[in-house]
């Protein structure tokens, strides 16, 4: 779980940094490495391909935490202050700056609380990415429903250390004409488990699928892609859910993939909240108008295609 640029916000406004520079993805630099498309992929044609955000993964998961720590704090503060209100018949009620005080001091915790809720809940089920490789622009979803839409050669691309130390991402910086100061930053993906240059080869698989969509063509990625997450235009059923969540633990020891079901089995009712409560996204006209697709599209790949279950 990785939400820098969704609670805490990119920085922004402030010039490349020496590390993003030296870890720059560059679009026209071909990569010897095995493109992976990490179960992103929405919807794929010769126009457009369509990705999930990186909060997608473990949507909910904050409605998981908040929800028990809030109902917690309130049900121990409300006790603590009728038991100060009312007294024991030891000692008589407390004074009535100390039942104010009481009642005042969990509030700036159980507000934070709510303010976290509301980024997991009530908002999308998530927000898409679209690279448009005929007219060569990247159409980002932003968090308040609003659309960036930047050309794909100018955009600057690079491996970013998140919050914590074991994870990275791959970010996309929109540069002032100066072309150094960053003024809008969106993220492609993360990763985190394994060591940074684990990590670091991961990102740049998924990084080498997106770079030779956009540079080499559809029939480079096509074969690639088995299996489109069935969110478009539509939410996400409880299974697919389940499934989405506990994908991370393919390829990993026994003792991990049980973990990851247990951890799968409590937060899948807060991801069923988010997404039940949370908006479908929905692109402006003047962007569908510009990624139309043929019907005869040999290219066409989406989660309507998907095995029988898992759509």
């Amino acid at each position: 779980m990785e939400y820098n640029g969704l609670i805490q916000k990119f920085p922004v406004d402030r010039p490349l940094t020496d590390e993003e520079n030296r870890l720059q993805l560059k679009q026209k630099m071909r990569v010897d490495i095995e493109p992976r498309y990490q179960l992103s992929v929405i919807r794929m044609n010769s126009t457009f391909l369509e990705m999930t955000d990186k909060y997608y993964g473990w949507k909910g998961s904050l409605v998981t935490i908040t929800v028990p720590i809030f109902l917690g704090l309130t049900g121990f503060f409300s006790a603590f202050l009728y038991i100060s209100i009312v007294g024991s018949p030891d000692a008589g009620p407390a004074p009535v700056w100390f039942d104010i005080a009481i009642a005042v001091m969990p509030l700036p915790l159980l507000a934070l609380l709510i303010w976290v809720f509301f980024k997991d809940a009530y908002a999308y089920t998530h927000y898409p990415i679209r690279m448009n490789r005929k007219t060569r622009m990247v159409h980002v979803f932003r968090l308040n429903g609003t659309v960036l839409s930047m050309p794909w050669d100018r955009l600057f691309f690079c491996l970013s250390k998140c919050t914590s130390p074991s994870q990275w991402d791959i970010r996309g910086h929109v540069l002032d004409k100066d072309g150094v100061t960053v003024r809008e930053t969106f993220s492609l993906t993360d990763w985190d488990f394994g060591p940074a240059a684990t990590v670091q080869n991961n990102l740049r698989c998924y990084w080498e699928f997106v770079r030779r969509y956009m540079e080499d063509g559809p029939k480079s990625a096509f074969d690639l892609v088995q299996f489109c997450m069935p969110i478009a235009n539509k939410r996400e059923s409880l299974k697919v859910g389940y499934e989405r969540m506990f994908a991370v633990a393919t390829g990993y020891p026994l003792p991990f993939v049980l973990l990851v079901a247990l951890l799968t089995a409590l937060f899948l009712p807060g991801r069923w909240f988010a997404m039940r409560t949370s908006k479908i996204p929905v692109w402006p006209k003047e962007i569908e108008d510009v990624c139309r697709v043929d019907a005869n599209d040999p290219y066409l790949k989406d989660g309507s295609m998907n095995p029988p279950g898992l759509q």
